[in-house]
């Protein structure tokens, strides 16, 4: 059974993972949405802006911009760690690149 489910996920991960086909099937996917929701990322942009520069009502409470901010960042921040500490598992070979990496981005990130 578990021969069979793995070659099904070879297959599949086969013929998506061949260049041009993940970005074309991410580019079809979104040309269906736009069209599907009728262009609401262009329809609402100026409702969006508006909602996220307003101030709060009451004071000492969040505003919608605050809350936008802590919502991305609870987001990119735990894709990030989990993307980094499943890379850096053993057997990894990115934890060189890992190291590197983070070299040059904390000497970037300061300046100097």
């Amino acid at each position: 059974m578990i021969d069979k489910i793995d070659s099904v996920v070879n297959a599949i991960g086969g013929f998506l993972y061949q260049p041009y086909i993940v970005p074309l099937f991410l580019i079809v996917a979104g040309l269906y949405f736009t069209i599907r929701t009728g262009l609401i990322q262009f329809r609402l942009f100026g409702e969006s802006i508006h909602v996220v520069a307003e101030k709060p009502k009451e004071k000492g409470s969040i505003s919608s911009f605050g809350a936008l901010m802590v919502s991305t960042a609870s987001r990119v921040g735990t894709g990030n760690i989990v993307g980094v500490s499943s890379a850096m598992l053993p057997p990894s070979d990115v934890l060189p690149l890992a190291w590197l990496s983070s070299r040059s981005g904390s000497v970037s990130g300061t300046g100097g």
